[in-house]
């Protein structure tokens, strides 16, 4: 359920269930409300629950004995709202955490009060991101992994499962892009594409839901930092093989869904597919014959920040637990290609 507290009607946006809420000030409850999307948590099923403003932050929502409500996650009863239990905190396993859209969700988790497990070869940024955070409710674990090796990414969910008992969100954020068309490339740069953006993805999904099933966690989430490119033909010849693995990933959601909805699973899959993003991953462009600084191309097109990234991930965790927010286009307004 989704609910939005409207002025003069706050009380009535109670759901039964929550208990001494008489004593709370209108405007508390305004301030809780307005940034709550609230998960169906306090029914039978548990969930996952979305609270900005420094509330509560994203967690794991479990079930009541009788479904009739769940407790507050700070152990302080006078508060009234009650919300989530202090031992259960979501765990996420971000890759690319390093910088532009992998940074900004990590960020944004771990306010939220997530465990958050942030993955990529640049371990100084990582350690940077985690000194940032300190204090927030939840936690950045730094592990540097280079996505290419497989071995480095079963290293760091064996790390989860030791430290953390497990992932249950994914984000697969990492991916590259380089400057060749089909016909003029380099074997090693189109084996790097694969490696990441496909591969890479393919092994992290394989292992955060094999750790899911191992847990009985059936509420789970799988998202996937797509691309516009992976759903059209793309007018730049230098990035139509880094297209073509973005339409894997497309092909890898939907097929991914379907396995899941095989096993009679709950976890949910999502893909997110950005237009033009201003991050490190648009150094030059070659438009057709001349390349093009990344300063120009941002100059003459609009374009999306990181944050707009986030924030659809954050409302893809804050939906119900019966709906699958599938796949997500974000354009800027004006996008020309």
């Amino acid at each position: 359920m989704d609910y939005t507290a409207d002025d003069g009607d706050i009380m009535a946006q109670i759901p039964v269930g929550f208990t001494d809420v008489a004593h709370i000030h209108p405007a508390t409850l305004r301030d809780a409300f307005t940034r709550l999307r609230f998960a169906d948590a306090y029914g039978k099923g548990g969930g996952w629950m979305l609270l900005g403003g420094g509330v509560n932050g994203l967690k794991r929502c479990p079930p009541s004995e009788d479904g009739s409500h769940i407790p507050n996650s700070s152990g302080d009863e006078s508060v009234g709202v009650n919300f989530t239990t202090s031992g259960i905190n979501g765990v996420a396993v971000v890759t690319g955490a390093s910088s532009g859209i992998g940074r900004s969700i990590a960020e944004e988790l771990v306010k939220k009060g997530l465990q958050v497990v942030g993955l990529a070869r640049r371990l100084d940024r990582l350690e940077e991101l985690r000194d940032e955070v300190q204090g927030a409710p939840g936690k950045f674990h730094p592990i540097k992994c280079d996505i290419t090796s497989e071995e480095d990414i079963l290293a760091a969910f064996e790390w989860t499962k030791e430290h953390l008992n497990g992932v249950d969100i994914l984000v697969n954020n990492a991916g590259v892009g380089t400057i060749q068309t089909l016909i003029e490339n380099t074997t090693s740069e189109l084996r790097k594409i694969l490696d990441v953006n496909v591969l890479g993805l393919s092994i992290c999904t394989r292992e955060a839901v094999k750790s899911m099933r191992e847990r009985g966690i059936d509420d789970g989430h799988i998202i996937h930092i797509n691309s516009v490119a992976g759903h059209c033909y793309s007018d730049f010849p230098s990035i139509h093989f880094y297209s073509g693995s973005k339409h894997a990933v497309t092909v890898l959601t939907e097929g991914l869904r379907r396995e899941l909805v095989q096993l009679n699973s709950h976890i949910r899959v999502t893909s997110i597919s950005p237009g033009v993003v201003d991050t490190e991953i648009f150094e030059v462009i070659d438009p057709v014959n001349g390349k093009v600084s990344k300063e120009q191309l941002l100059r003459n097109n609009p374009f999306l920040n990181s944050k707009d990234i986030t924030d659809a991930v954050l409302y893809t965790l804050g939906t119900p637990p019966h709906v699958q927010v599938h796949e997500i286009i974000i354009r800027p307004v004006g996008e020309k290609f």
